[in-house]
């Protein structure tokens, strides 16, 4: 049992710095930190009230020692409940410690304007990095539609050399032609020449001969 009610105190002592501290600092501090501050001293001496409230559970009706701690751990969260009660209503009262205030908040609102500086800065930023990607873009679709085009071209050009070359293989193939036919031609014509040429010298001969006949014959 002892060594639970120790620790108990040390939850309770602890508690009380903690809350202590707070009080402290309440008077001190305006707006939304003041309020911060409230609200946190208000969990800590909840925390306190429920550390007496196990003491009197677990140890009130002990022995007269753990009855007369309680009492005063009583009166103490009491008399922190009364103090942070004042100090929430409480203001800051010395011109050092309203300028200490007004020099806190000052330099928070310059820390506030150089972040705000900092992120249209950033946005900036990003609102210059998202334009040079669009004309990135734009420039890429550009060059992507200038290469279709130059694609279709070249399309074209190479349907344009196939018919080409399918016309000249026609040529090739008339022209073939034509050289067999002037070949067969040129056969013939000399075939023709040497017929002529047999027949003209078949007729000389006859003709020698009916002279040589003609001429004997007279002898």
């Amino acid at each position: 049992m002892t060594e639970l009610f120790d620790t108990l105190e040390e939850d309770f002592e602890e508690q009380s710095r903690d809350l202590r501290e707070k009080i402290q600092q309440i008077p001190n501090s305006v707006g939304e930190p003041k309020k911060k501050l409230i609200r946190q001293a208000k969990n800590i001496l909840s925390d306190v009230k429920e550390t007496v409230e196990v003491m009197q559970k677990e140890y009130g009706r002990s022995s007269n020692k753990y009855s007369k701690k309680i009492r005063m751990y009583r009166q103490d969260a009491k008399s922190l409940e009364q103090k942070l009660h004042k100090a929430e209503n409480s203001f800051p009262n010395t011109r050092k410690e309203r300028d200490e205030l007004l020099s806190g908040r000052h330099k928070k609102d310059k820390e506030r304007l150089g972040e705000r500086q900092k992120l249209l800065a950033s946005h900036q930023r990003v609102k210059n990095s998202e334009d040079s990607l669009n004309r990135s873009l734009r420039t890429s679709a550009q060059t992507e539609e200038i290469g279709q085009e130059i694609l279709q071209e070249l399309h074209g050009q190479r349907q344009t050399l196939e018919e080409t070359k399918d016309n000249l293989d026609e040529i090739d193939e008339e022209v073939d032609r034509g050289g067999k036919l002037i070949s067969v031609m040129w056969r013939r014509a000399i075939t023709n020449k040497l017929i002529l040429i047999i027949v003209i010298i078949f007729l000389l001969a006859l003709i020698g001969l009916i002279v040589y006949l003609s001429a004997f014959r007279k002898k």
